[in-house]
C-alpha cells in the first residue's frame, strides 16, 4: 500500500512542476498590453498582443484577457481582491464631562432686584430681593418641582416675582 502512494505522489510532483508561467498585464485606459511567457507540459508558450481598448468597458477587457490566456490553453488567473480600507481607529473616551447647567431662563424681574433660582431635581428654591430706601425686601419660596415640566416651573418663578412686585 505504501509503494501504491509514493508512486501516485512522484507521478504528481512532475504534473505539478509542468506549468512556469509569467504574465504581465498593463492597462492606461487607451491601451491593453497582454503579455503571457512559460512552459505548459513541456512546450512553451508565449502570448503578446497590445489591444485598442478606449471605447470598451471593464467587463469587455477583463474578456479579452480570458480569450489570451485561453487561446494558450490555460485558464485565466482570477483577478487579485483589492484591499480592504483599513478602518479609523475608534477615539478613546475620557472621563464624563460634568453635567451642563440648567440653562439660563431669562424672566422679566422688578427694577434693582435679584432673582435666584436654586433647582436639585426635587425641590425649586426662589428667592427676589432689593435693597429700597435702605430697607430689605425678600420673598423667598420653595417648591416642589418633581415630575414638572420647564414650562410649570416658569409659571411658579412667575408667581413669586408677581408676589414680589405686590406693595406691603
Amino acid at each position: 500500500m505504501k509503494k501504491i502512494i509514493l508512486f501516485a505522489s512522484l507521478l504528481s510532483v512532475p504534473a505539478l512542476a509542468q506549468q512556469r508561467i509569467h504574465s504581465s498585464i498593463h492597462d492606461d485606459g487607451k491601451k491593453m498590453s497582454i503579455d503571457i511567457q512559460g512552459k505548459v507540459d513541456g512546450k512553451v508558450v508565449e502570448f503578446q498582443h497590445t489591444y485598442d481598448v478606449t471605447n470598451l468597458s471593464k467587463t469587455e477587457r477583463d474578456q479579452l484577457v480570458t480569450e489570451a490566456y485561453h487561446s494558450i490553453g490555460l485558464e485565466a488567473p482570477n483577478p487579485p481582491t483589492p484591499p480592504t480600507p483599513p478602518t479609523p481607529p475608534v477615539p478613546v473616551s475620557g472621563p464624563a464631562l460634568p453635567p451642563l447647567p440648567p440653562p439660563t431662563l431669562n424672566y422679566k424681574i422688578p427694577k434693582d432686584a435679584s432673582l435666584t433660582v436654586d433647582e436639585d431635581g426635587k425641590t425649586m428654591t426662589i428667592k427676589v430681593e432689593r435693597v429700597e430706601n435702605g430697607k430689605r425686601k425678600v420673598v423667598q419660596q420653595s417648591m416642589n418641582t418633581e415630575g414638572k415640566s420647564e414650562s410649570e416651573k416658569r409659571k411658579m418663578v412667575d408667581k413669586v416675582i408677581r408676589e414680589f412686585e405686590q406693595p406691603r
